[in-house]
């Protein structure tokens, strides 16, 4: 599942149009939904594997093992190419990123220092250190609180935007409601709420038609961003086609989870698949400074021929320095720094 809401993240930031196709530029557009997807996940993902007497230190360790060394070498990669933006680049900026703070700061300067994907590692910094106390606060509640505290959630992530937008500029909304962590950590609640609901006999689709279900979702919302844009706002539009999608994810993951529970047909473990999710960590943090490296070998205007040939080549350059960023420096690193007990 990690490595599909890597794909979403990768074809927004690819070179659009593809082909001049309309609909696949607006098919391409709603990828921005792919982090609300991972945060939703991550939250589940943890609360699934959460350890019975686990200490927030051990949790921590793990947690910074797993993200930080990745995060140092992609951030050095991205400073070295030659497109490095000169805006992004000073030294105070650099060092907010290098200790992912840098989603905290309502400004593109600041957000996006460093290597620019990794604005989000900053939101699951902070989603990692509230973890421990707020797994252990849901985790006494009965359905009913959960439930209650579910629906207050998703009116704090309906609402929060429009007030915003009425109060500052798009921009500022958008660093608050796509950006800041205290916004996302909605989404991110709503994972462990959804994992410890899985407790109850809670009735859930197969995966396949779990799968059909996100596809017909996902092109569904992609036309009703298109309206939400032209009534109201981008920044309205993207932060409602991720609620809009909420339930797709809830069903994907929660089927995913209980085909494995009980060991149904399940897509998600085909071995490609899991090497591919192994990967997908690597790619997120690796597909924007490929695609600006490939721009600046090969720049635009691109012809038609010239447009699909860029395209396959930034997919398949990512993938490929992902599965070698994974195996040569993620998975040793993670390994060594974890320790001996697992």
């Amino acid at each position: 599942m990690r490595f599909f809401a890597a794909v979403l993240i990768l074809a927004v930031h690819s070179f659009r149009p593809i082909l001049d196709i309309s609909a696949l530029n607006i098919m391409a557009d709603l990828g921005v939904v792919g982090v609300s997807f991972f945060f939703v996940l991550s939250g589940f993902v943890l609360t699934w594997s959460a350890r019975v007497g686990d200490s927030p230190k051990a949790f921590y360790r793990r947690r910074w093992a797993r993200v930080y060394p990745l995060h140092i070498v992609t951030t050095l990669i991205a400073l070295s190419t030659l497109v490095f933006g000169p805006a992004f680049a000073t030294w105070y900026t650099t060092i907010f990123a290098v200790l992912l703070l840098q989603a905290w700061a309502p400004t593109p300067s600041w957000y996006l220092a460093g290597n620019a994907p990794s604005w989000s590692l900053s939101c699951e910094a902070f989603f990692y250190a509230t973890f421990p106390f707020t797994y252990r606060w849901l985790s006494k509640m009965q359905p009913g609180k959960l439930l209650r505290v579910a629906v207050a959630i998703v009116l704090y992530l309906a609402v929060t935007p429009a007030v915003f937008l009425l109060l500052t500029t798009p921009q500022f909304n958008h660093a608050i409601t796509y950006i800041n962590p205290l916004y996302r950590v909605g989404e991110f609640t709503l994972g462990i709420i959804i994992a410890l609901a899985m407790r109850y006999p809670i009735p859930v689709l197969r995966v396949s038609q779990a799968a059909i279900f996100a596809v017909l979702s996902y092109i569904c919302v992609a036309a009703v961003k298109v309206a939400l844009i032209l009534l109201l706002d981008w920044t309205l539009a993207d932060a409602y086609a991720a609620l809009l999608l909420m339930p797709a994810w809830i069903v994907l993951i929660t089927s995913g989870a209980r085909a494995d529970t009980t060991g149904a047909p399940s897509l998600f473990r085909r071995r490609y698949l899991i090497v591919l999710g192994e990967w997908s960590f690597a790619l997120y943090l690796v597909h924007a400074f490929a695609r600006d490296t490939l721009l600046w070998l090969w720049p635009p205007p691109f012809t038609r021929p010239e447009s699909v040939a860029v395209e396959l080549i930034f997919v398949a350059s990512s993938i490929a320095l992902a599965g070698i960023l994974h195996v040569a420096v993620e998975r040793p690193l993670e390994k060594r720094l974890r320790g001996r007990r697992r």
